[in-house]
């Protein structure tokens, strides 16, 4: 992971600050396949063992959170662009804010190529930043989205909140 990806992730936890201004609108509700809609769940089974263990509150699923997340990784497919600022939708938290969604604490992962949802709960528990956003006390709703790259894996978001 890069400096600035690290940096970035760092600042997600502490709160959405980079808000951009004239943004597409999201797309209507997509519904995930049955293959995807199973994937999601077993990443929040994961994320939610990890954090039972360390006697954390377990992470509840926000309907529109993961419409924003499969949004995301629709959108990355699309473009064929994996980043955390699209430029379509600009980044995380104003696509959450646009969705409905007020939060004082935000934060996003991210992963592509990967085949499971073991390989990017393993990867991203290797890494600082993303672990963090996993185990942040301050989290409490999730929302996960998923969608197939070129590659043959997949483009994966993970959206992390607290509520106001």
């Amino acid at each position: 992971m890069t400096l600035y990806a690290a940096l970035f992730c760092m600042l997600c936890v502490w709160g959405g600050m980079f808000l951009l201004q004239n943004q597409a609108a999201l797309p209507a509700d997509t519904e995930p396949t049955a293959v995807e809609r199973t994937m999601e769940l077993e990443l929040i089974e994961l994320m939610n063992e990890m954090r039972i263990e360390r006697n954390l509150k377990p992470l509840k699923e926000n309907p529109i959170l993961a419409q924003v997340a499969r949004a995301k990784s629709e959108q990355m497919r699309m473009d064929d662009l994996f980043a955390h600022i699209n430029p379509t939708f600009g980044d995380p938290f104003s696509m959450m804010e646009e969705s409905g969604l007020h939060f004082v604490a935000a934060g996003e992962n991210l992963a592509h190529a990967h085949y499971t949802a073991m390989q990017s709960f393993a990867d991203w528990m290797d890494s600082y930043g993303h672990r963090n956003n996993i185990l942040s006390p301050v989290f409490e709703d999730v929302g996960v989205g998923l969608a197939p790259d070129r590659h043959g894996g997949w483009l994966w978001t993970v959206l992390f909140m607290q509520e106001e």
